[in-house]
């Protein structure tokens, strides 16, 4: 496993931190409490989550980063051929191979599952061999030899490897039942040299037949090689035809459309000649009939100045009676103030009753001139 980089978001003592792992030996130095053991404490996490680190969740974010910031730790590393990116929050993880977009684990779980299978271990054998703290070293001298033995078989993969020649005995074991099994059901020496000569022969016919094939695809060749130019100009002059096919219907296509329009417009001219010529008749035969329409209009004007004339007079006749009546009443009544007001409101109403009779009549001509002109 090498490190390529970390980077660090509100990760205890670190706000955002970068590094970046040479290919050889990294030192980091810096005062107590300015945060070296948490770089180691951070790779950790990003592989085995909350166990792998110090305290709870609570105490891993920035002590001075807000309630609800983002904690996060992104480790760049390879390991067996491949290149690995986790990036690992409080609630939330992904891991990603060489370079690729989308994530082969998405869960808290998932990735820490996935990368302690690709490790080959345990947290705390991780702990205890490639990742040792300070005052950590007295483990594996506290365990026994058998224990430690087992412990060392286990992380450097001896275990894998007893398994794998495990396989291969068995696997052994197979192959050679099947050889013994093919060698009891080989036929006898004589009938396999037979076969194989006449194996041979049949070889022997196979390869003149071949070179007798191979004779023919040369010439054929050759032929194709002499017709090739000739069909490639045959293939431009079909397709040149086709072209001059398609651009001919196109055009027979417009000049069909043309004679048509032509039609139509021969036939929308001959019509407009023949109205023009039955105007002209129209405009002969109404000739003599200007001289009656000038008449006509000037009689209407005439009633229709004599109708208003004989409706004054009928209004002023009217009027002068009522004028009379009303002179003999106030004759009659002299000073009388109640009097008065009778006459005054009677004469209110013969002029409302004139108004009426004056729209009346209005309504009546009206109605005189619809009637006349529905008559014309």
């Amino acid at each position: 496993m090498r490190i390529n980089s970390l980077r660090l978001l509100n990760f205890r003592q670190h706000a955002e931190t970068f590094v970046e792992f040479g290919s050889g030996l990294t030192g980091i130095i810096g005062p107590n409490g300015s945060g070296k053991t948490t770089l180691l404490e951070a790779i950790a996490w990003a592989l085995y989550g909350n166990p792998a680190a110090r305290g709870s969740r609570d105490t891993i974010r920035f002590n001075r980063a807000g309630a609800r910031a983002s904690v996060r730790v992104e480790l760049d590393f390879e390991l067996g051929g491949h290149r690995y990116r986790v990036v690992r929050g409080l609630t939330s993880a992904e891991l990603f191979l060489d370079g690729g977009q989308q994530p082969i684990a998405n869960s808290i779980t998932g990735v820490t599952d996935l990368l302690q299978r690709r490790l080959g271990m345990t947290r705390g054998e991780f702990f205890n061999t490639y990742f040792t703290g300070q005052k950590e070293l007295n483990v594996m001298a506290a365990m026994g030899p058998a224990e430690r033995a087992q412990f060392l078989s286990r992380v450097l993969g001896y275990e894998r490897l007893r398994t794998a020649q495990t396989l291969v005995r068995d696997r052994r074991r197979l192959i050679t039942a099947e050889i013994s099994g093919l060698r009891s059901g080989m036929p006898d020496p004589e009938s396999v040299r037979t076969a194989h000569a006449d194996a041979g022969r049949r070889v022997a016919d196979s390869a003149v037949r071949a070179e007798a094939a191979e004779s023919l695809r040369a010439a054929t060749a050759a032929r194709l090689a002499e017709v090739a130019p000739r069909w490639e100009t045959a293939q431009r002059e079909r397709e040149r035809a086709s072209r001059l096919d398609a651009d001919l219907r196109v055009a027979e296509g417009e000049e069909a459309s043309l004679v048509r329009d032509a039609d139509r417009v021969a036939r929308e001219a001959a019509d407009v000649a023949g109205a023009r010529a039955e105007l002209d008749r129209i405009r002969d035969d109404l000739q003599p009939f200007t001289t009656v329409v000038s008449e006509l209009q000037r009689f209407d004007n005439l009633c229709r100045e004599e109708g208003r004339r004989q409706t004054l007079l009928e209004n002023e006749r009217i009027v002068r009676d009522e004028i009379a009546r009303l002179e003999e009443r106030r004759g009659r009544i002299g000073s009388a103030p109640a009097l008065e007001e009778e006459v005054t409101l009677e004469l209110e109403k013969k002029r409302a009753d004139l108004e009426a009779a004056q729209g009346e009549l209005e309504a009546k001509r009206t109605e005189w001139v619809r009637d006349r002109q529905e008559a014309e």
